[in-house]
């Protein structure tokens, strides 16, 4: 070990005192690139390294053992996505959203921020997940999100989930099959959802669902094709194979299906069926139906 990772590696220890943490924190919001190599790994904080902080105006209470979680505390979503910030671009204050695989709440948290005459639909099915974006949500003084312990799927039936044995809450999959380490979690759809809640529009919809997306569209097909929201979909094709989809599969229904046009979430580059990548695909797609 060299002299400049051994230097590292201690400040890194030193940098998980509060203060100074907190200190990193607001550098790399104010663009510091050294401050990121400074941080503390994730794999140095045990689970349960609660965090209160304010990001953008809204207030979290996160656990930065978590990857999403860390990257939220320390403003890396900030200063590295992109994405996200063409995502908010797209939200006006009177927007109708469902968020589909809130996980936390910062997606649901920032729509409700922007779309203040608007209503936001939050749904996350796995539990202990519920919990937390049930307490972010009360941290803030939002008067228009609406949260749900339920999955979205093609049908009302039980769906099951297993939590990975890593520090990534965001990659909890569904799944259609039990298995012996498995949870049980319920399910609606889309078009049951608007119908229960007499929903007469619906101008936003992000899925983040880790390869179950086609399951999603599939139970919305009434509804996006009646109210022809704005759709924002991770494609991301290896999670997508493992739920007999693909990216193509994905795409061609959006465009062939519904009618929609997609870019990457840029909104420059269009994306054409015929130019798709083949296995790692792994991306955001902006659907904008454009008559």
């Amino acid at each position: 070990m060299n002299y400049k990772t051994k230097f590292l590696n201690i400040f890194r220890r030193i940098s998980q005192i509060p203060s100074v943490e907190k200190k990193l924190a607001e550098k790399i919001i104010n663009g510091s690139t050294i401050s990121k190599k400074l941080i503390a790994d994730i794999g140095l904080y045990p689970k349960g390294s609660i965090r209160n902080c304010n990001r953008n105006g809204i207030n979290y209470r996160l656990d930065i053992s978590d990857y999403m979680e860390h990257a939220i505390f320390f403003g890396i979503n900030d200063t590295l996505d992109c994405d996200r910030r063409m995502l908010y671009s797209l939200i006006k204050e009177n927007y109708v959203c469902l968020d589909i695989g809130a996980n936390i709440g910062e997606t649901t948290l920032n729509f409700a921020q922007l779309a203040n005459k608007g209503i936001i639909h939050s749904f996350e099915p796995v539990p202990y997940l519920f919990q937390r974006l049930k307490s972010n949500v009360a941290l803030n003084n939002f008067q228009n999100i609406f949260i749900h312990n339920l999955a979205l799927s093609d049908k009302e039936e039980t769906l099951y989930f297993e939590i990975p044995n890593n520090n990534n809450s965001s990659g909890i999959s569904l799944y259609k099959e039990k298995s012996k380490t498995s949870s049980i979690v319920l399910s609606t759809t889309i078009d049951q959802f608007v119908t229960d809640n007499k929903i007469s529009n619906i101008d936003f919809i992000k899925i983040d669902v880790e390869g179950f997306e086609n399951f999603v569209l599939n139970g919305g097909h009434h509804t996006i094709q009646k109210m022809k929201p704005i759709i924002v979909i991770e494609i991301d094709n290896q999670n997508l194979l493992q739920h007999q989809s693909s990216e193509k599969k994905i795409i061609s229904k959006l465009q062939n299906e519904f009618g929609y046009t997609l870019y990457r979430i840029n909104g420059i580059e269009k994306i054409k069926i015929t130019e798709l990548e083949q296995t790692d695909s792994h991306y955001d797609a902006l659907c904008i139906y454009e008559l």
